[in-house]
């Protein structure tokens, strides 16, 4: 038996952008490379910063054919969670471990999962042996 006495998340994937194909439908679509769309089409090219996903913008600016005009990314993004646009957050896909929570917070973020997927380690099959024990603040 392992005590835990906090709480740890480990980012292990994350949706990657097509940019190939980006660059085939801007083509297709007579789409020029300029304005907003230009960072979203050559953010692979630069560094790529990996704590920015340019899906959501994508999916936002195609909702309403802003490819070439309108605010950057930031202020996008800012815009789009402001105005309560959600969807299009989910075209990014996160894959992540929590450990050391409780079972009820487990259960609320079960409960409240909608776009979201969630596999959890069964009470049934583990063996008690190995099992991790969450020891909360309050009894230390």
């Amino acid at each position: 038996m392992k005590l835990i006495f906090e709480p740890s998340v480990y980012l292990i994937g994350y949706s990657v952008p097509d940019f190939q194909a980006l660059s085939h439908w801007m083509f297709d679509n007579d789409i020029k490379n300029e304005g907003p769309i230009h960072k979203i089409a050559d953010w692979a090219s630069d560094d790529g910063d990996e704590t920015v996903d340019p899906l959501p913008e994508l999916a936002g600016r195609f909702c309403y054919r802003a490819f070439n005009k309108g605010r950057d990314n930031e202020d996008y993004l800012k815009n789009i969670l402001e105005s309560g646009h959600g969807s299009v957050l989910e075209h990014v896909q996160l894959t992540f471990i929590i450990q050391g929570v409780s079972r009820t917070l487990t259960h609320e973020l079960v409960r409240h999962r909608i776009g979201v997927a969630i596999s959890q380690e069964s009470q049934r099959y583990v063996d008690a042996k190995d099992i991790n024990v969450v020891l909360p603040p309050l009894l230390l």
